[in-house]
């Protein structure tokens, strides 16, 4: 898959997750591939960035105290349907994929994840957020 820096320019992706680490990681990877990126440090705080303005893609951990992933995902989705929703699971520990996608993600990645991967995936995306713009615009 070719990256597009300028449609990827014209996303935004919020990576949600308790993890420093992690989201230090995957922040760096989506900014070198365009993304404009914001951070939350769990799901509260995600929700209340994703209401305060548009955000296209959330990549999340499902892992988190406060308020998993898969609460954020029915809370973020019940009030913007539109924006994508992935999620990172642990294949030991974490729910399954099939059980993200029957919640109503859009995708999951499972870890140890390689940041291959964490670009595929959203590259896929940004052309499914592009692609929903198109769609709106010829309405």
């Amino acid at each position: 898959m070719i990256v597009d820096k300028d449609l990827n320019s014209r996303v935004t992706v919020m990576v949600v997750g308790e993890e420093p680490v992690i989201q230090t990681v995957l922040c760096r990877t989506l900014m070198r591939e365009g993304f404009n990126v914001l951070k939350a440090g769990n799901g509260a705080e995600a929700l209340a960035k994703l209401n305060g303005g548009r955000i296209d893609i959330i990549l999340s951990d499902v892992m988190m105290s406060e308020m998993d992933g898969m609460e954020l995902l029915v809370s973020a989705k019940s009030e913007h349907p539109d924006t994508l929703m992935i999620l990172i699971t642990s294949a030991n520990r974490d729910f399954s994929g099939r059980q993200i996608l029957g919640a109503g993600a859009d995708d999951f990645i499972e870890m140890p994840f390689k940041s291959d991967i964490i670009r595929y995936t959203m590259q896929r995306a940004a052309i499914r957020v592009h692609e929903k713009r198109s769609g709106s615009a010829a309405k």
